[in-house]
């Protein structure tokens, strides 16, 4: 599969990345060094997904979960929109996808969360 960077994010990440390489020596310089490594291809898939969660605990698909459901939370809490809308504005599937991705880790519906905020 060929991916299209037509708003140039993905060289942005590596320019940052490449800026930040020489900070501190902490868990996110080294997240940081791994993605750049994967980004020009030094470092497979398999090992970065072993050495972020070596680092963080948790796999770079998790944290991407963790991510949208605090863009859809964040909306929930915001905006009058419904389901059906803040799921793609997310980077989620459909409404359903978010329900279930926000049970799991919010340990709420988000209509649950829209009614504790009024």
């Amino acid at each position: 599969m060929r991916i299209t960077d037509t708003e140039g994010r993905i060289g942005q990440l590596a320019h940052w990345l490449y800026a930040e390489r020489e900070r501190d020596p902490s868990p996110d310089r080294l997240i940081a060094t791994a993605l750049t490594q994967a980004l020009v291809g030094t470092l497979s898939k398999f090992h970065f997904i072993r050495r972020y969660r070596t680092l963080t605990g948790r796999t770079p698909m998790e944290d991407l979960r963790l991510i949208r459901i605090e863009a859809a939370r964040d909306l929930l809490l915001t905006t009058n929109l419904p389901l059906k809308e803040i799921a793609p504005r997310c980077g989620l599937g459909d409404e359903y996808h978010l329900s279930r991705l926000f049970r799991r880790y919010q340990d709420v519906t988000p209509s649950e969360l829209r009614h504790r905020r009024q």
